[in-house]
Protein backbone atom coordinates (compact mmCIF):
# COMPACT_ATOMS: atom_id res chain seq x y z
CA UNK A 1 0.00 0.00 0.00
CA UNK A 2 1.38 3.38 -0.87
CA UNK A 3 1.36 6.49 1.25
CA UNK A 4 -1.33 9.06 0.50
CA UNK A 5 -0.35 11.48 -2.24
CA UNK A 6 2.25 9.23 -3.88
CA UNK A 7 -0.01 7.46 -6.37
CA UNK A 8 1.26 9.65 -9.24
CA UNK A 9 4.89 8.86 -8.49
CA UNK A 10 4.15 5.16 -7.92
CA UNK A 11 2.76 4.66 -11.39
CA UNK A 12 6.01 5.96 -12.91
CA UNK A 13 8.41 4.18 -10.55
CA UNK A 14 9.16 1.08 -12.60
CA UNK A 15 11.12 -0.10 -15.60
CA UNK A 16 8.57 0.61 -18.32
CA UNK A 17 7.15 3.18 -20.69
CA UNK A 18 9.54 4.60 -23.29
CA UNK A 19 12.48 3.21 -21.34
CA UNK A 20 11.67 -0.25 -22.71
CA UNK A 21 11.95 0.75 -26.41
CA UNK A 22 15.20 2.56 -25.63
CA UNK A 23 16.52 -0.56 -23.89
CA UNK A 24 15.25 -2.81 -26.70
CA UNK A 25 17.00 -0.53 -29.23
CA UNK A 26 20.24 -0.84 -27.27
CA UNK A 27 20.16 -4.65 -27.28
CA UNK A 28 20.44 -5.15 -31.06
CA UNK A 29 22.86 -2.23 -31.35
CA UNK A 30 25.25 -3.83 -28.86
CA UNK A 31 24.63 -7.28 -30.40
CA UNK A 32 25.33 -5.98 -33.91
CA UNK A 33 28.55 -4.36 -32.70
CA UNK A 34 29.59 -7.59 -30.98
CA UNK A 35 28.78 -9.80 -33.97
CA UNK A 36 30.66 -7.42 -36.26
CA UNK A 37 33.74 -7.61 -34.07
CA UNK A 38 33.87 -11.33 -33.32
CA UNK A 39 32.71 -12.46 -36.76
CA UNK A 40 35.01 -13.32 -39.65
CA UNK A 41 35.28 -9.68 -40.74
CA UNK A 42 33.49 -10.01 -44.07
CA UNK A 43 30.63 -7.77 -42.95
CA UNK A 44 33.07 -5.13 -41.72
CA UNK A 45 35.15 -5.38 -44.89
CA UNK A 46 32.09 -4.82 -47.05
CA UNK A 47 30.87 -1.95 -44.91
CA UNK A 48 34.12 -0.15 -44.21
CA UNK A 49 35.79 -0.62 -47.60
CA UNK A 50 39.47 -1.09 -46.65
CA UNK A 51 41.55 -3.19 -44.23
CA UNK A 52 42.76 -0.06 -42.40
CA UNK A 53 39.15 1.03 -41.87
CA UNK A 54 38.20 -2.45 -40.64
CA UNK A 55 40.99 -2.50 -38.05
CA UNK A 56 40.09 0.90 -36.65
CA UNK A 57 36.35 0.20 -36.68
CA UNK A 58 36.89 -3.11 -34.88
CA UNK A 59 38.54 -1.21 -32.01
CA UNK A 60 35.82 1.44 -32.02
CA UNK A 61 33.05 -1.16 -32.02
CA UNK A 62 34.58 -2.81 -28.94
CA UNK A 63 34.37 0.55 -27.21
CA UNK A 64 30.79 1.05 -28.48
CA UNK A 65 29.82 -2.28 -26.91
CA UNK A 66 31.16 -1.03 -23.58
CA UNK A 67 29.32 2.29 -23.91
CA UNK A 68 25.94 0.54 -24.29
CA UNK A 69 26.47 -1.60 -21.18
CA UNK A 70 25.37 0.96 -18.55
CA UNK A 71 21.93 1.18 -20.17
CA UNK A 72 21.57 -2.53 -20.83
CA UNK A 73 22.76 -3.71 -17.42
CA UNK A 74 21.83 -0.93 -14.99
CA UNK A 75 18.36 -0.06 -16.30
CA UNK A 76 16.65 -3.34 -15.34
CA UNK A 77 18.57 -3.36 -12.02
CA UNK A 78 17.17 0.09 -11.08
CA UNK A 79 20.60 1.48 -10.33
CA UNK A 80 20.49 5.14 -9.30
CA UNK A 81 23.52 5.82 -11.51
CA UNK A 82 21.91 4.49 -14.70
CA UNK A 83 20.63 7.77 -16.21
CA UNK A 84 23.97 9.55 -15.91
CA UNK A 85 26.15 6.60 -16.91
CA UNK A 86 23.90 5.53 -19.79
CA UNK A 87 23.60 9.05 -21.18
CA UNK A 88 27.34 9.64 -20.88
CA UNK A 89 28.14 6.24 -22.38
CA UNK A 90 25.85 6.68 -25.38
CA UNK A 91 27.19 10.19 -26.00
CA UNK A 92 30.84 9.17 -25.57
CA UNK A 93 30.45 6.20 -27.92
CA UNK A 94 28.76 8.33 -30.57
CA UNK A 95 31.41 11.04 -30.26
CA UNK A 96 34.20 8.50 -30.53
CA UNK A 97 32.66 6.87 -33.59
CA UNK A 98 31.85 10.19 -35.26
CA UNK A 99 35.36 11.49 -34.61
CA UNK A 100 36.95 8.38 -36.07
CA UNK A 101 34.69 8.43 -39.12
CA UNK A 102 35.27 12.12 -39.80
CA UNK A 103 38.99 12.36 -39.07
CA UNK A 104 40.58 8.94 -39.63
CA UNK A 105 38.51 6.73 -41.91
CA UNK A 106 38.55 7.31 -45.62
CA UNK A 107 34.84 7.17 -46.38
CA UNK A 108 32.85 8.90 -49.04
CA UNK A 109 30.99 11.95 -47.77
CA UNK A 110 27.49 10.50 -47.83
CA UNK A 111 28.47 7.57 -45.59
CA UNK A 112 30.20 9.90 -43.15
CA UNK A 113 27.21 12.18 -42.77
CA UNK A 114 24.72 9.32 -42.61
CA UNK A 115 26.63 7.71 -39.73
CA UNK A 116 27.23 10.99 -37.91
CA UNK A 117 23.57 12.02 -38.34
CA UNK A 118 22.33 8.69 -37.01
CA UNK A 119 24.65 8.90 -34.00
CA UNK A 120 23.57 12.50 -33.30
CA UNK A 121 19.90 11.53 -33.51
CA UNK A 122 20.36 8.63 -31.07
CA UNK A 123 22.28 10.81 -28.62
CA UNK A 124 19.70 13.61 -28.76
CA UNK A 125 16.69 11.31 -28.32
CA UNK A 126 18.25 9.11 -25.63
CA UNK A 127 19.80 12.04 -23.80
CA UNK A 128 16.60 14.07 -23.81
CA UNK A 129 14.60 11.09 -22.59
CA UNK A 130 17.04 10.18 -19.81
CA UNK A 131 17.31 13.81 -18.68
CA UNK A 132 13.64 14.84 -18.84
CA UNK A 133 11.57 11.71 -18.26
CA UNK A 134 9.34 11.57 -15.21
CA UNK A 135 9.60 7.78 -15.28
CA UNK A 136 13.40 7.88 -15.21
CA UNK A 137 13.30 10.43 -12.38
CA UNK A 138 10.84 8.34 -10.36
CA UNK A 139 12.43 4.96 -11.06
CA UNK A 140 16.06 5.92 -10.57
CA UNK A 141 15.59 8.57 -7.86
CA UNK A 142 17.08 11.50 -9.73
CA UNK A 143 17.17 14.67 -7.64
CA UNK A 144 16.80 18.03 -9.43
CA UNK A 145 20.12 19.89 -9.51
CA UNK A 146 18.71 23.40 -9.58
CA UNK A 147 17.48 23.20 -6.00
CA UNK A 148 13.84 23.73 -6.96
CA UNK A 149 11.11 21.52 -5.63
CA UNK A 150 10.52 18.53 -7.89
CA UNK A 151 7.16 18.15 -9.58
CA UNK A 152 7.24 14.53 -8.55
CA UNK A 153 6.25 13.51 -5.08
CA UNK A 154 8.88 11.44 -3.23
CA UNK A 155 8.66 7.68 -3.45
CA UNK A 156 7.27 5.95 -0.37
CA UNK A 157 9.91 4.67 2.00
CA UNK A 158 9.23 1.23 3.47
CA UNK A 159 10.33 1.47 7.07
Amino acid sequence: MSAPGTAGADRFARFGGWLIPLWVFGCPMASWHLLSVIGDGRALSAMFESPANVTLMRAILWLRILTWMPLLILAPLHSRRMPVLAGAGIAAGALLEAGAVIFWLDFEGSKVWALVSFDAFVVLVAGAYLARSRRVAATYGRVPRNGKESRLKPLPQNL
